[in-house]
């Protein structure tokens, strides 16, 4: 899993066509084609319609670079309000930016990954108090898009002979992968946070293979927030 240079960008949909789709990106002030042929680009047109507001990823094999290929792979196209769908969820503490130095490492952690040039999300109420999801991050991950589950700790994850701590136990049997901020150890620049990401994913991925455990999905985690907390109803967390 090469880290690469990533990047993302803001765009409206400029055109649909029979096999891609073109996308004018705000920023890049360029206008690029998703893959020709890919199936992907045929779910992509179910909600995306010329006007329709996206955010595009990518990431380069060139680490000299950060800027918007000419060609995107439609997996990295999303809808700018996909995930804005709130719950009727009440949250059992408070998940706001000063209210606890932890969660001031999730907000600082998640600004370095979007300082290197990769889409991170705070998760819901929800996902962080019932699945131990921290935080989304969208990376190139086995071959695919998709947005990585991460739980943002000090705990220890190992102990002193190396066996694993009940955090780090528990994360994993979650679906979530740890990735434990030392005072000690803090990445010192963006790229620098990405590859602490990225090597502790590499470092448990194993984990998830070759059995029936997966990193959680977050269109799962969202649909079951909405089904078990509807939007309209009262129901208390």
């Amino acid at each position: 899993m090469p880290i690469g240079n990533y990047g993302f960008d803001y765009g409206t949909v400029a055109s649909i066509h029979p096999h891609s789709i073109a996308i004018a990106l705000d920023t890049e002030k360029k206008t690029v084609q998703t893959q020709v042929a890919h199936s992907y680009n045929d779910r992509l047109k179910r909600f995306l319609r010329p006007g329709s507001e996206v955010i595009c990823s990518w990431r380069h094999r060139d680490h000299t670079r950060r800027d918007a290929p000419t060609i995107i792979h439609p997996m990295a196209v999303e809808g700018v309000n996909q995930w804005r769908r709130p719950s009727s969820y009440r949250s059992l503490y408070s998940h706001s930016r000063g209210t606890s130095p932890g969660i001031n490492a999730e907000y600082w952690f998640k600004d370095m990954l979007l300082a290197a040039g990769v889409r991170a999300d705070h998760s819901t109420g929800f996902a962080d108090e019932h699945l131990g999801v921290d935080l989304w991050v969208f990376l190139l991950y086995m071959g695919t898009w998709r947005w990585i589950p991460v739980d943002v700790t000090f705990e220890k994850l190992k102990k002193l002979n190396g066996t694993p701590t009940s955090k780090f136990s528990t994360a994993i049997a979650r679906g979530v992968f740890p990735l434990r901020l030392t005072p000690s150890y803090p990445p010192r620049n963006p790229k620098e946070a990405l590859s602490m990401l990225v090597m502790q994913i590499q470092t448990v991925q194993h984990l998830f293979s070759g059995n029936k455990k997966h990193p959680v999905h977050r269109q799962k985690a969202h649909i079951r927030e909405l089904q078990e907390y509807p939007i309209g109803t009262r129901k208390a967390a």
